[in-house]
């Protein structure tokens, strides 16, 4: 089984739109397995919400849980207020 690791880290200061990390929409269009670290406290400076997030994974076929296995619904996933991890599979 062959893994592929893809750290992506978005720094504030560059102001990076959702439109530029929906540019690694081929990597992870291979992928299965994808791990989260989302950092609320960094998407008010980026104008990003996160139902965006969800929204954008839900529409490319991911299921999105809990580190815990717990799968989330949008409502959970927005209503997370610090740094949260989770896992997306397909």
């Amino acid at each position: 089984m062959r893994q592929n690791w893809h750290h992506l880290e978005v720094v504030p200061e560059a102001m990076v739109e959702l439109a530029v990390l929906k540019g690694g929409e081929t990597t992870l269009g291979r992928a299965r397995l994808l791990f989260l670290e989302v950092r609320t406290e960094l998407l008010d400076a980026l104008e990003i919400r996160l139902e965006q997030i969800f929204d954008w994974l839900k529409d490319r076929d991911w299921t999105v849980e809990s580190t815990s296995g717990r799968r989330m619904e949008r409502v959970q996933f927005s209503d997370q207020i610090h740094t949260f991890w989770t896992v997306c599979r397909r």
